[in-house]
């Protein structure tokens, strides 16, 4: 059942180290840009 998902983790996993820099950097745009919108909107005026 889980044997396509075991073969595209095998892939990541290889192209781990190479993808990792872009991962953070797409991590570090997302929260740059969401943070703003969430406290904007959860904290009072």
């Amino acid at each position: 059942m889980l044997t396509w998902f075991e073969e595209i983790f095998e892939e990541y996993k290889k192209n781990y180290i190479k993808e990792l820099p872009y991962l953070v950097g797409v991590l570090f745009a997302c929260s740059f840009t969401l943070l703003p919108c969430i406290f904007s909107h959860f904290l009072p005026k």
